[in-house]
């Protein structure tokens, strides 16, 4: 007898089930009881998760070629944690690289037992879809790629490059301007979102050749960027530069920098992010179309919260809108 067979006969989610057979949860009077009754009638013992506390597990990833966005993610927790705790729920941070084995995690988690699972910028299908099996609802933060199987709460990264590139390229020639991104390793669907936006902004300004416009680097960071800004001609060097993040727009700084040219004066760059310290005296003051990790957070502990209460049963999504940060690069 399983959580999933009593949740089909009493026509409600398997989270839902799990809370009421251990207690927990804001669940309605009418819903608790019908869930019971069938659980007895199925000859139902004891509680599954007799011995869970409040808790909400949330893997983070601490891969080192991560390191540039742990402040943005330390945003993000800031605000989950504010908003969960109020609903009498503990987050446990678990960090993650992406080279753990499933195996691995699954057993952190299993020893955890948490109420919930939240995932920032960390995905693993088969290990959601495990939590997701026993009844334990899992919520991804700030990534997109699974976004059709899981509750997500993520950016809208079409909407971000398609409106920033609109505003790069005013007053630009559209075939002088470029997209600048990472080979696509795990954050494929980020970048090709951002790409296509990028894209479709370049059309509606009359751009003759979309699919030249969209560039890969390859690492290190610094030598593919030199070597991809010396591989323009001078007549088609590009004049407004869309970079995939403000991370790697540090490099397309350092690359023009190389070859005499500068974001203030020569060549016009956005790029997606706030994930530098714009307030230090030695960042480049790179506009940027902002993403607000105030609302990522918030939105990421509603959603937890909500499936844990049962008022979502399927598989949602919220979207984050970009904004435009206006600086000295454009």
């Amino acid at each position: 007898m399983s959580m999933k067979k009593i949740a089909e006969v009493a026509g409600v989610s398997v989270s839902t089930v799990s809370l009421v057979l251990s207690g927990k949860g804001r669940i309605s009077e009418v819903v608790k009881n019908k869930v019971l009754d069938v659980a007895k009638s199925m000859g139902y013992k004891s509680p599954l998760y007799s011995n869970r506390c409040n808790t909400v597990a949330v893997l983070y990833t601490i891969d080192k070629e991560w390191k540039h966005v742990l402040g943005f993610i330390n945003e993000i927790l800031v605000e989950f944690e504010a908003n969960i705790v109020g609903e009498g729920l503990t987050p446990i941070l678990l960090p993650i690289s992406f080279n753990e084995s499933s195996e691995l995690i699954k057993k952190k988690l299993s020893d955890l037992s948490p109420l919930a699972v939240c995932s920032i910028h960390y995905v693993d299908e088969e290990i959601f879809s495990s939590m997701e099996s026993k009844g334990v609802p899992v919520v991804i933060i700030n990534r997109s790629i699974l976004q059709g199987k899981f509750c997500t709460v993520c950016v809208d990264d079409f909407q971000g490059a398609y409106e920033g590139g609109k505003i790069l390229l005013e007053g630009e020639s559209a075939d002088n301007a470029v997209f600048l991104g990472y080979e696509k390793g795990n954050m494929t669907s980020i970048i090709d979102d951002r790409a296509y936006g990028f894209q479709k902004a370049l059309l509606e300004v009359g751009c003759s050749n979309v699919q030249n416009a969209v560039y890969y680097i390859k690492e290190p960071l610094l030598d593919g960027v030199v070597e991809l800004l010396k591989s323009f001609e001078k007549s088609s060097f590009p004049r407004a530069i869309f970079v995939y993040d403000d991370y790697l727009a540090l490099f397309v700084v350092a690359g023009l920098k190389s070859l005499g040219l500068s974001i203030y004066k020569d060549v016009r760059l956005l790029a997606p992010g706030d994930t530098l310290d714009y307030g230090h005296p030695f960042t480049p003051q790179i506009s940027t179309m902002s993403i607000n990790t105030r609302l990522l957070g918030e939105f990421g502990a509603k959603m937890v919260i909500e499936r844990l209460s049962g008022k979502i049963g399927g598989m949602q999504v919220y979207k984050v809108r970009q904004e435009f940060v206006r600086r000295r690069s454009c």
